[in-house]
This record gives C-alpha cells, structure tokens and sequence, in this order.
C-alpha cells in the first residue's frame, strides 16, 4: 500500500505544519534522497529540504501506507509518528515519485515534434550563417524562349555570387544541412535557417522544382531524350504564380534572344498601345506599339516589355489572352488584319475590350 495526500495529512502536526510543508515542496525546496524498502508495505524514505538558510534531512518510515515515525533535526519534531513541515514536504515530495512511476508515457504530438524541429532548424541555421559569413541570398536568373521558363540561381554571401552548378545537389544539402561545394576552396553550409528570411520562401521553392525534375525535367528532341543541365530548372505553369509572387518588387535578370538585362517585376496590368489603322474597303489593321512577350500559369498571363516583367490580374488575363495570343502569333512587322466580312463581329466583341484595356490610336487610310 502506497502513501497517499490524506496520510500525510493526518500525519502532520496540525494544519499550519501542513500548509508550511507543502508550501516547501511546491517551491522545490524537497529533494527525494533514498527510498529503502526492506519489507512488503514498508518503506524508509531520506530527503533534504532547504527552509531558509538552513537545510533538514527528515527520515521518515512509511508502513501499510501510513506514517509510522519521522525523523528531523529541526525545533518542531518532538512527537514521533509525527510530520513537521520538512517531514511534509519530504512526503509530498515521495507521493509525486510514486505517482509519476505509475503514470503511463506520454505520446509526444506531431505538432511537438514540428515545433522543436522548427526551433532546432532555426539554431542550426543561426550557427550555419556564422560559418558562411552571413545570411544566404539566392539570386534567380530567368531565361525566356517560347513560351518556356529556364531557371538558374546563384548564392550570394559576403558581396559574392556563387553560381550554383547542381541544382538537385543543392536541394539535397537543404533538406539535410551539409556542405555545398561552390568552387575551390569554397563550402556554403545549407539548411532552411541558413538562408536571409526573404530567401527562404524561394528555397523551398527550388527544393521543390528539384524534386519534380524527373516529371517535368525532360522533353523530346527529335526522338531523342536529352536532360537539362543540372544547373537549370524548368519553371513550369504550376509553379509560376509562386516563383513571381516572391519576385515580385524585385529585379530580375532576364536572358531573351541570347541578351541578358535587368527587367523588373511589377504587380499590375500593362497598358498596350494599339494603333487600329482603316484600311481598303471596310477593313482594319491593328499592330501593338510594342511587342511583349507572353507566357501563362494555370491563373494568369505575364508579359515583359524591355524594363517590366507584368504580373496580370486575373481580370485582366481573361480579358486580354485570347487577343494577345492572336496579335503576337502574327509576324513581327505584318499587322493583325480584319477583313469586311469579320468587321461587324470584330466591333461588337473584340473592340469594347480593347478600348477598356489598351491606349488605342486610330488611324485612317
């Protein structure tokens, strides 16, 4: 038989000597020495319990459950079988003991664990970015070409770029904090914390693309298979709304037509030039002032002229992909010709939307 809260109080000399003990034992004044049970029911228990400047080794002997004798060095222990207020807070001490033995483990949440991942994450990084001098910065370059999107990065630390050569080696030193090799005599440290808190969306991002590369990473070339260079990742629809959303307010650097500039990334509708040219009998041409370039994502449309990269709305993309898709699928130089036939059709469907959405100047023949 276990000792229990109600022996302990009707072992205590009297209530004040009760509530002093316990008092003792919730400040963690009591600390459990020995617990000795020589016998079935019996058990000797030593503590010592700090009371001010002074410190108390109470003994006290426990059979069938109750309290048979204490022992203290104290003013107050007189009577035996008695509790003073360290033999009390010695007891409670013991019955929290007992009581933890016979508890059951508890099963650690899924959030528990996420939570000191994301703590022990953020040392680790913290620790991580000492070693490389600094935060790290990952710096994407955007190359354009039919439609199609071809990512590189590089890291940037200390006022140095360190292209990266290995993209799926780098999403691998992320997911498991190593060394990346970054040229001769040079190691970056990785790890989500290991990363400046603007580029650690993006990490994910590349870590992710990485993971997807066996899917999409490959396309035919007459007949044949050909991967991409391990330091290029292709940016498919899916995934493009989240690439510029974190670019957006930035700069990127853009290759097109094999030359590279700075453009930067706005988000907001274009507003096109549009002349509309009368032309023969009851015809018209229409030719932007400007050609931009064109791509999609599942939601919306993206144009870049020479010094902005466009982030639709969606409002926008529904209103303007049908006519943009038509008007730069025409040879650059020609004209979008509207003959007599469609003119009606033209005016009444096409015309109401591009007066909302384009600066148009009309010309007669």
């Amino acid at each position: 038989m276990q000792i229990t809260r109600k022996s302990i109080e009707e072992a205590a000399k009297d209530q004040e000597t009760l509530q002093a003990g316990r008092r003792l034992y919730e400040k963690g004044m009591a600390v459990l020495g020995q617990a000795d049970s020589f016998w079935k029911n019996e058990v000797y228990v030593t503590a010592s319990v700090r009371d001010g400047d002074n410190i108390y080794k109470p003994r006290i002997f426990i059979r069938n459950g109750g309290v048979a004798s204490c022992r203290c060095g104290c003013p107050e222990n007189h009577e035996q079988g008695q509790l003073c207020r360290h033999g009390a807070a010695a007891a409670f001490a013991y019955l929290e003991a007992r009581e933890k033995e016979g508890q059951k483990p508890v099963t650690a949440s899924f959030q528990t664990r996420e939570i000191i991942k994301g703590y022990s994450d953020r040392e680790r990084g913290e620790i991580l970015s000492g070693e490389n001098g600094g935060p790290l910065s990952l710096i994407p370059h955007a190359a354009v070409q039919g439609g199609q999107i071809r990512l590189s990065f590089g890291i940037g630390v200390g006022g140095k770029t360190y292209p990266i050569r290995d993209l799926e080696a780098f999403a691998q030193s992320v997911r498991t904090g190593a060394g990346l090799s970054c040229g001769k005599n040079t190691e970056l440290y990785l790890g989500p914390g290991s990363f400046s808190p603007e580029s650690r969306k993006m990490a994910e991002l590349v870590c992710g693309l990485a993971g997807e590369r066996e899917a999409y990473g490959r396309r035919e070339y007459g007949g044949l298979r050909r991967e991409w260079p391990a330091r290029f990742l292709l940016l498919p629809e899916n995934h493009r709304d989240g690439f510029f959303d974190l670019m957006a307010g930035k700069m990127l650097e853009v290759d097109e037509n094999h030359e590279s500039r700075l453009v930067q990334v706005r988000r907001e509708d274009p507003i096109l030039r549009l002349t509309v040219e009368a032309q023969g009998r009851e015809g018209l041409y229409l030719r932007l002032d400007e050609r931009p370039s064109l791509f999609a994502s599942d939601r919306r449309l993206y144009l870049m002229d020479r010094d902005c990269l466009y982030l639709c709305s969606q409002d926008y993309s529904r209103d303007m992909d049908i006519f943009l898709r038509g008007v730069l699928s025409v040879p650059a130089g020609s004209p979008l010709a509207v003959g007599r036939r469609e003119l009606a059709a033209f005016l009444a469907v096409v015309m109401p939307v591009l007066r909302r959405r384009c600066v148009i100047e009309e010309k007669k023949e």
